[in-house]
């Protein structure tokens, strides 16, 4: 798999779209593989994650609204939890998440 990728920024504005953050990148692999590594828990936990972390679990509510709720381990045994919160999900099109640090309970 190979990748192209594109990152744009703007500065905090008045408006949502001024602020928005948007990561773009073209994928040479078969769309639905793609979809599924961003979208399934088994999936993600393969390479979701700073090189060199393992992650311990993982657990998807893939709706507007649901999360991607992760624990990870760096390699000194510290823990983390993540979490990604859906906003927007058009199949094979469309991924809009807002990712965050959290704990165990998904707070």
């Amino acid at each position: 798999m190979t990748a192209n990728s594109e990152t744009r920024t703007r500065p905090v504005g008045a408006t949502k779209a001024e602020r928005e953050f948007t990561i773009s990148r073209v994928v040479n692999a078969p769309l639905e593989r793609v979809w599924r590594a961003w979208t399934d828990a088994k999936q993600l936990k393969h390479w979701w994650g700073p090189k060199g972390f393992e992650i311990v679990s993982t657990k998807v509510d893939l709706r507007p609204g649901g999360v991607f709720h992760y624990h990870l381990r760096s390699p000194d045994g510290q823990d983390m939890w993540g979490k990604f919160i859906y906003r927007e999900i058009v199949p094979q099109k469309r991924l809009v998440f807002v990712v965050s640090f959290s704990d165990e309970a998904e707070a």
